[in-house]
């Protein structure tokens, strides 16, 4: 299943990358991550990076695709309110792909869907017999604000597939009751390279 994942993500960058009109840029920032469990967060948000390329490709004035390559980090904490210490360390390659429109000059609002492979994990603290899934699927709204070819955005990323399944103290797995999904708030910068063939969104 990852090898199929990474096939799709440099498919989705080969073609496009392929328009003459695709602007390229960079973006990097932090992220704020955390896993509700059916609904609920009783963990502590882990604060990690993330970053790497993007491309916006305009189909009207006022109406773009967005999409990238980055690698971004995840996982949570424990609170500090408990005795033990657990910290859950996860590494993704991300490959969104947006439709943006920008209603007033400068500002935009994106939205769509993203996958992710998941590159490494790491676990600190409890020890936990695990099986992280090798993929998560998203989606994920983005408000940025540019002048020229730079710009600030926010982002959240809602996982919408369980992140991983979990055996505390050989007990049965938690994923027959309880499912993690994950949560991200970023923010960033991005610069775009300038272009001839298109001078912004």
């Amino acid at each position: 299943m990852k090898q199929s994942c990474l096939l799709f993500l440099l498919t989705v960058c080969t073609i496009t990358s392929s328009y003459s009109q695709l602007k390229y840029g960079v973006r990097a920032g932090v992220n704020s991550t955390n896993y509700a469990i059916n609904g609920d967060m009783p963990f502590d948000p882990r604060i990690s990076m993330y970053g790497g390329v993007m491309g916006v490709m305009p189909v009207r004035k006022s109406i773009s695709f967005e999409s990238g390559l980055f690698l971004s980090g995840k996982g949570s904490k424990t609170p500090k309110s408990v005795s033990y210490e657990s910290v859950k360390q996860l590494t993704y390659l991300s490959v969104p792909i947006m439709i943006s429109y920008s209603p007033i000059k400068n500002f935009a609002i994106a939205a769509g869907p993203q996958m992710s492979v998941l590159l490494s994990e790491k676990f600190k603290g409890m020890t936990f017999q695990k099986e992280t899934k090798s993929y998560e699927v998203g989606a994920i709204v983005d408000l940025s604000y540019q002048i020229k070819t730079i710009g600030i955005s926010f982002r959240y990323d809602h996982g919408l597939t369980q992140v991983f399944k979990v055996v505390l103290n050989q007990q049965e797995p938690l994923q027959y009751g309880y499912r993690f999904r994950s949560r991200t708030f970023q923010f960033g910068a991005f610069y775009l390279f300038p272009s001839k063939k298109f001078s912004g969104r």
